[in-house]
């Protein structure tokens, strides 16, 4: 637990209510900050249109009777204005619109700036009534970061950036000149990968941290966890990219497949998970595939978890732009874990130091070799748990790191003004 209670606002552009990775990165974080006895309240968009959010004259009245144990939720509606609906135009001439999308992210709330403009009545209400010490947003666009940096400083607060994301891929060259120095008041910034921090570093001059997303409990298997004996199941998870290579991945798995006898074919199985849906399945259309498939969206993960840890090996496709979270997520299920085609050396490392088997494949030819051991291990009854461990890579751990990281920016006492101003809104945290 904390030695001082401290009191937090997180932002996010995404709703934890929708469940993606980003919006688990936030509420999980607050969760687990709660439980180490602060106060953190979570501001995001309304999810669906139908969502009723939280009316600015209502807050006061919300946050005293609310218990601290958990975070509490609070939700704006987007505001749209018409010179952000047209930097959204697909049929606006392109000038316009790269004109209109510099002109956002320089001087006002950034590409979603309907965000920016529907969050503002409520994070006034919170800088004024809630005077938090911290405000930590967590990066998806530069909207959340207007917000959070607003925000901070009506409340007197000092305020930081998560760098979850590539800075390069969000921001255009034209105006990350602009946005560094529009941001440059914030504390620091945390990262969910040294690969991100380390391409923000190029633009952000700020001290870091590094923050790995944890891994939903229900994903890590048991020591005496089992593949299936009946079937060798191959999963593929998660995003695509681009055609060519699932194309590319497909082919190697058919070329493995050609290998074995027709009966030996009739027990491998591909089944597909993940927000490519759509894609996979235009590709295997054309792929020919001599093995049964599935295919589906998202799942939740109680169902993913036990997916994957009943297959042989578990299977993604890699993007060199970014960091890939689910690799944490595969490892945690005991099982080989097949990267194509390829893997950063950061991602090699965590694999090692967690235990874990991570299988990088460059091309086609690595992959169908992969295929064939593991083939040869299932065969013989050797696809058991291995011994990998990410407990030290879950929640609570990094609530600790960002812990400590937010409140090195308050005073020495370790309580800013905020806190000892409203000492009574968390005497039920202290008392914990």
């Amino acid at each position: 637990m904390a030695e001082k209670a401290m009191k937090a606002v997180f932002v996010s552009d995404v709703s934890p209510a929708r469940g993606h990775i980003y919006g688990l990165r936030v509420s999980s974080f607050a969760r687990a900050m709660a439980r180490r006895g602060h106060g953190v309240v979570v501001l995001s968009p309304t999810y669906e249109p139908e969502d009723v959010p939280v009316a600015p004259q209502d807050l006061a009245a919300l946050l005293q009777s609310h218990d601290w144990a958990a975070p509490l939720f609070v939700t704006a509606p987007p505001e749209m204005v018409p010179h952000i609906e047209a930097s959204r135009n697909e049929n606006a001439p392109a000038p316009l619109r790269r004109m209109l999308t510099a002109y956002l992210l320089a001087f006002e709330g950034g590409v979603h700036g309907d965000w920016e403009r529907g969050a503002r009545p409520l994070a006034r209400a919170l800088a004024a009534e809630f005077r938090p010490d911290a405000v930590w947003a967590v990066f998806g666009n530069a909207s959340t970061l207007v917000v959070a940096q607003k925000l901070a400083r009506a409340a007197g607060a000092s305020w930081f950036m998560d760098i979850k994301d590539n800075w390069e891929i969000y921001t255009p060259a034209a105006v990350r000149g602009l946005m560094t120095r529009r941001f440059k008041d914030a504390a620091g910034y945390t990262s969910n990968a040294y690969l991100h921090a380390d391409i923000a570093a190029r633009f952000l001059p700020h001290r870091r941290t590094i923050l790995y997303s944890g891994v939903a409990d229900v994903m890590a298997a048991p020591p005496d966890a089992e593949a299936r004996s009946d079937r060798f199941l191959l999963t593929l998870v998660g995003s695509t990219y681009r055609d060519e290579m699932l194309a590319h991945f497909l082919s190697g798995l058919q070329r493995w497949l050609t290998t074995l006898t027709s009966s030996d074919r009739q027990k491998v199985s591909l089944r597909y998970v993940g927000i490519a849906r759509s894609a996979v399945d235009r590709v295997l259309s054309r792929a020919n595939v001599s093995c049964a498939t599935e295919t589906s969206g998202n799942i939740p993960h109680a169902e993913l978890a036990q997916l994957c840890q009943s297959a042989a090996a578990n299977c993604y496709l890699w993007a060199p732009y970014g960091f890939h979270h689910k690799l944490l997520e595969l490892l945690s299920t005991r099982r080989p874990v097949i990267s194509f085609p390829g893997e950063h050396d950061e991602s090699c490392r965590l694999s090692r130091e967690v235990k874990g088997e991570l299988i990088v494949c460059s091309d086609e030819e690595k992959l169908i070799a992969a295929f064939d051991a593991i083939w040869r291990r299932w065969g013989a009854g050797d696809i058991s748990a291995n011994a990998c461990d990410i407990s030290r890579l879950n929640w609570d751990a990094g609530a600790e790191k960002l812990e400590k990281f937010l409140q090195s920016a308050l005073p020495r006492s370790g309580r800013s003004r905020q806190s000892e101003a409203v000492e009574g809104l968390l005497d039920p945290l202290s008392e914990s």
